[in-house]
């Protein structure tokens, strides 16, 4: 949830590429993945971000709208009462 919370504060995001962190942040979209114990890779994304405001404002908005859009109280219950629905009518 970690992820989740940072990404709903707008913050762009450089996760591990593992289950769970891998789902959460859109791949160049809000962040970055990359290989776990991959420093070179990670001070590579650091940099970029630092170096480019509008690739980091852009991440920052579309961390932000993710986590609305697909992580918010809202976005949980409309999912789960689409999933109610559709096996209601099966």
């Amino acid at each position: 949830m970690s992820s989740v919370e940072m990404m709903s504060s707008g913050l762009p995001l450089i996760v591990s590429n593992l289950q769970g962190l891998a789902e959460t942040i859109a791949n160049n979209v809000n962040g970055f993945h990359i290989s776990p114990g991959d420093s070179n890779t990670l001070a590579n994304r650091l940099i970029e971000l630092l170096n480019d405001d509008s690739l980091r404002l852009k991440f920052s908005q579309n961390s932000r709208d993710r986590a609305i859009n697909n992580f918010s109280r809202q976005a949980q219950v409309d999912a789960f009462t689409h999933i109610i629905k559709k096996h209601l009518k099966s």
